[in-house]
């Protein structure tokens, strides 16, 4: 009996893995950020940091059908602007960018910029409302 299966999708959480696996196996150095529920950190702040062949990387890890949220994108889109190498995607995208990386600086921020602008093309995730919190007062302070 044979099975038609479709493609398999890999959670974020298995990218992340994957991910940091790729950039040890070349030597590099891997910087996590990612949460698992929401924090007090800044919003946007990209899951990865890589350091891989004397360079600085910052990667938003994402699963297939993942999307970026308007402030990762403008975190990314800040720390490119200050000369600095940005990327996200997937680990497809990552084996794609690290063999830029180690030809060059040059082309390896071109492409990671890259990525994040055909990542951003998706269109950029929709965020959640804050709960707003609200301050009950006594009634004789009213």
């Amino acid at each position: 009996m044979t099975l038609a299966l479709g493609p398999v999708r890999i959670p974020e959480s298995d990218q992340e893995i994957l991910c940091d696996e790729l950039v040890a196996s070349h030597a590099g150095r891997v910087v996590r950020q990612s949460q698992r529920r929401a924090s007090h950190v800044s919003e946007g702040l990209s899951d990865r940091q890589y350091y891989l062949f004397d360079h600085h990387v910052v990667f938003e890890v994402k699963a297939e059908d993942g999307k970026l949220s308007a402030a990762q994108y403008d975190l990314l889109e800040l720390h490119h602007r200050s000369n600095g190498i940005a990327g996200c995607g997937t680990i497809a995208d990552l084996r794609v960018l690290i063999p830029a990386l180690r030809r060059s600086r040059e082309e390896g921020r071109a492409l990671g910029w890259r990525l994040v602008q055909l990542w951003a093309a998706r269109g950029l995730r929709h965020e959640r409302k804050k709960r707003t919190s609200t301050l009950l007062l006594p009634n004789s302070v009213r």
